[in-house]
């Protein structure tokens, strides 16, 4: 058998269900699990604002309940924690995931966010995990940024695929989001195929703004129990200017420059 990443999709949908259905044989091996035709993916970098995405979807899909970390993983799961139980959950789903294989995904969500406030953001996170005990700076030099590829490959491989097949994806910014939350929360519907009106962007904008998921964090708990651990912690932009020294900065923008440029990022 090809590869499947060599399958090119043509404009005949049965056709290219029989692809997806291939690939999806051999994406068991790939990721533990089978994709499916009907499968969506929230994909971004780590700390980017995908788990932000889950919430927002799970609030569209379930807008009587109260989404929190409890119940979530039943609604829009993490393939990096749920992947024993996805088998489970009735198609169409909507999952989490960091690898940016597209080719496999027939319907990607993908957002990026300011590099560098994605590492003061990925480092918060190791810290409070007791994955890394160090300084920033140390942390930047580490292996664990580069554990789903440097931020620059990531946005860089997104970019590529959005412009090969735009009709697969919806490209979002995280400082996007911040300024203006119901027209992306519409636009994440439109794109899922979810029938929304202004009433329901309201209560999806009202529950899912930064200070609401902090709010909702400290009532039902964090994303692992009884963990003293903050997963929504500031969720502003332009962080990075309290971490970043000189050295810092001149060694991610020696990977990093271009695609801070094409995502209309200040240097």
């Amino acid at each position: 058998m090809n590869n499947p990443t060599t399958f090119k999709l043509s404009k005949y949908p049965m056709l290219n269900n029989i692809l997806f259905t291939l690939r999806g044989e051999t994406s068991q091996f790939k990721f533990g699990f089978k994709v499916r035709p009907d499968d969506t993916f929230i994909v971004s970098y780590p700390k980017s604002g995908n788990t932000w995405i889950r919430f927002i979807l799970a609030n569209l899909l379930q807008p009587d309940e109260i989404i929190n970390f409890r119940n979530i993983d039943g609604i829009v799961p993490d393939v990096h924690k749920s992947i024993n139980h996805l088998k489970d959950i009735t198609s169409p789903r909507i999952m989490k995931i960091h690898k940016h294989d597209f080719d496999y995904f027939q319907k990607t969500i993908y957002i990026v966010r300011d590099g560098r406030d994605t590492l003061v953001s990925y480092y918060h996170y190791n810290m409070d995990l007791n994955i890394f005990h160090g300084t920033f700076s140390q942390f930047l030099r580490s292996s664990l940024p580069t554990r789903f590829g440097t931020w620059s490959e990531h946005v860089h491989t997104a970019m590529k695929f959005n412009y090969e097949h735009p009709e697969r994806m919806l490209y979002l910014r995280y400082e996007d989001m911040l300024i203006d939350l119901p027209s992306n929360i519409a636009k994440i519907a439109s794109f899922c195929g979810i029938t929304v009106n202004s009433g329901l962007i309201e209560r999806v904008t009202k529950a899912c703004t930064f200070d609401s998921l902090k709010k909702n964090e400290q009532t039902y708990g964090s994303e692992i129990l009884n963990k003293d651990i903050q997963f929504f912690r500031k969720g502003t932009s332009r962080q990075w200017q309290d971490y970043f020294t000189p050295e810092d900065m001149d060694l991610f923008l020696e990977s990093s420059r271009g695609m801070l440029l094409a995502n209309n990022y200040q240097i």
